[in-house]
């Protein structure tokens, strides 16, 4: 890999990191059926259903799917505004991928990788949400949510 380009084929810098090729497929398929099914009238599961367990583990593993950039992967379950069931995600990333000329592709791959990997809306009837913070961020904010 040419290292001038980064994770991104678009000058990442130094933190560069190959996602394996089964993340990518698994982006490839979510986009794909995302194109090719209908999912407007699919029932919504309340946050009461979701066997947390399940989930807890299912995004370890997504979790293990990020790259270096991602220093710890947190959510929650509840009501979004419009009391809808939701999964908010928060992610701390390294001080290192939060740089103007990367942060969109960062935060996109990573939103890519953890919808597909965790399928939120497919399989646990929850609309994703993602909130992002630097770690230099947490450590001056110490926000326990992000822990």
């Amino acid at each position: 890999m040419d290292s001038s380009k980064g994770c991104f084929g678009r000058g990442a810098g130094p933190a560069s990191f190959d996602y394996p090729r089964s993340v990518n497929r698994l982006v490839q398929d979510q986009q794909h059926a995302r194109r090719s099914r209908d999912n407007e009238r699919m029932p919504m599961a309340p946050s009461g259903y979701v066997h947390r367990g399940h989930l807890d583990a299912v995004v370890k593993e997504a979790g293990a799917l990020l790259g270096p950039e991602v220093v710890h992967v947190a959510y929650s379950i509840g009501p979004d505004s419009t009391d809808v069931p939701s999964i908010f995600f928060r992610i701390l990333l390294a001080d290192d991928a939060v740089r103007e000329d990367t942060i969109v592709g960062v935060t996109r791959r990573i939103a890519e990788v953890l919808l597909a990997a965790v399928r939120p809306l497919e399989d646990w009837g929850l609309r994703p949400y993602f909130n992002y913070r630097s770690k230099s961020e947490q450590d001056r904010h110490k926000d326990p949510e992000f822990e």
